[in-house]
């Protein structure tokens, strides 16, 4: 049997590999604190293709994508990939997703076809199964795991977010750091930060740390 053309074996073993069993330590909110229509049910955390459709959602859908939130959100991940894999012209995913439910956050069937158009332009050149499976294979290497909604590690309040909020993330660390998470402030600066600049952040990060604060910075994304 193949997951969207690849061998289920293959699949099953690569999405193993950045799933851990890691419980919530003190502190850390669980994420069924989020809104309910976030989370994923339990089936799905196990789920090969979602974990592996979860994972490439993050190579394809850029951080903030409103238009992949909402049709994963609406087909599950897995259903959501086999749309761009088996290239769906975008009336026919309009169609899916309006059988789906009776109303779309982005507006009314009329509206959602232009939008989808888009979508499905940006997500098809960055489609490559072997630049998933590379990224499975060295986030097992580096001991990099794939966080899903509902897990209980997973932030509850990037829900906020609603259809922008990450589809997946990936985490490399200790699980308990994660319950500084409630008292955190990001400091975000340039790439080619200036020496000064350089100075004032590790300053700033000190004197915030040291009042209890948990200093978060968010990766740039690769085009």
């Amino acid at each position: 049997m193949t997951l969207f053309g690849l061998d289920e074996t293959v699949v099953t073993a690569l999405t193993a590999g950045v799933r851990p069993a890691v419980s919530a330590p003190d502190g850390v909110l669980p994420a069924d604190a989020g809104p309910a229509d976030a989370r994923l049910p339990d089936a799905q955390l196990s789920d090969p293709g979602e974990v592996f459709a979860r994972a490439a959602w993050t190579t394809i859908a850029e951080p903030g994508d409103g238009v992949a939130g909402a049709v994963v959100g609406l087909l599950g991940a897995a259903a959501a990939l086999r749309s761009v894999v088996e290239a769906w012209p975008p009336d026919r995913l309009a169609g899916t997703l309006t059988d789906t439910v009776d109303a779309y956050e982005a507006g009314d069937p009329a509206g959602l076809r232009p939008e989808l158009e888009q979508a499905l332009a940006r997500w098809r050149p960055r489609l490559s199964s072997t630049e998933v499976i590379r990224s499975l294979q060295q986030a097992r290497r580096t001991g990099t795991a794939l966080l899903l909604p509902s897990d209980p590690l997973w932030p509850a309040a990037v829900g906020d977010l609603g259809r922008h909020a990450p589809l997946a993330l990936w985490w490399r660390g200790r699980p308990d750091a994660l319950a500084a998470l409630r008292h955190s402030i990001a400091l975000v600066g340039a790439r080619a930060a200036t020496g000064y600049g350089e100075h004032v952040a590790m300053e700033a990060a000190a004197g915030l740390v040291d009042r209890g604060l948990a200093i978060v910075s968010g990766a740039a994304h690769v085009l």
